[in-house]
């Protein structure tokens, strides 16, 4: 007897341990940037679409309580204005975004995975590549699926960030980062090996006469990182790096 109510004791202990830790509040701040004259044909390959994070199931940041868990804080809680104010002035660093939000501690299994995106609208240089939406098809009316115009800009990063409360505080990144990169050289390699054997000196014409061009390729950033509360933590990348900081909240539930 004395057996199950000592187990049932420490079941008890356990999960009001495990639910204050749950609902513990932390405040993450992020800077995401890039170097200003980053190389139009950077050594990382793209990714293909098969590769790209899942923002379907991503969750939006809200300012209204009421609705979410996962709270958009105003520029005014942020502690790394005066960091992002030195990037952004240095002439090697563009800042694309600077987010802060509030959140419970959740647990890898409870946690969402946070919907980030911003930086500069690339539609406008590459249209070819905005996003479209599409009308169901309608067998009844005889319609089949229609792109429409697209209704959202083309950013110039996209995906998720998911933080865990575990042991430790984890950080969790995959973002696509839509880079212009030369492609001439794979272009011209690709039609070498191709017709190798034919026509060689109608390939030399046409190499001459090849001018660069410039594509968007999407480049996969994926991290993750174990933390520390009230340290600042750097996420390197060849493109993109993002600055993050965890702070506990205090009185906050």
């Amino acid at each position: 007897m004395h057996r199950i109510i000592l187990l049932a004791c420490i079941s008890f202990i356990a999960l009001t341990i495990a639910h204050s830790e749950e609902t513990k509040q932390y405040k993450i701040e992020l800077i995401l940037f890039t170097p200003s004259n980053s190389p139009h044909n950077p050594s990382e390959h793209g990714s293909s679409e098969e590769l790209w994070p899942n923002i379907e199931d991503a969750v939006e940041l809200s300012s209204d309580p009421e609705q979410s868990h996962y709270l958009e804080l105003s520029s005014t809680e942020m502690d790394l204005s005066d960091i992002g104010y030195r990037l952004e002035r240095s002439p090697r660093f563009k800042v694309l975004q600077h987010l802060v939000w509030r959140q419970p501690g959740y647990n890898r299994n409870t946690a969402g995975p946070i919907h980030i995106y911003g930086g500069a609208d690339l539609g406008i240089e590459f249209p070819e590549r905005m996003p479209q939406t599409y009308i169901p098809a309608n067998p009844d009316r005889g319609t089949t699926e229609t792109p429409l115009a697209a209704t959202r800009p083309l950013n110039q990063f996209d995906g998720n960030v998911k933080i865990t409360l575990e042991r430790y505080l984890h950080i969790y990144t995959d973002i696509i980062f839509r880079h212009p990169t030369l492609l001439s050289e794979e272009q011209e390699e690709q039609e070498e090996q191709e017709e190798q054997e034919e026509q060689e000196e109608q390939e030399e014409q046409e190499e001459q006469e090849l001018e660069p061009t410039i594509s968007l390729v999407d480049y996969r950033v994926r991290d993750h990182r174990r933390m520390r509360s009230n340290e600042l933590h750097y996420l390197d990348h060849p493109l993109l790096g993002i600055l993050v900081q965890i702070t506990p909240l205090t009185g906050v539930q």
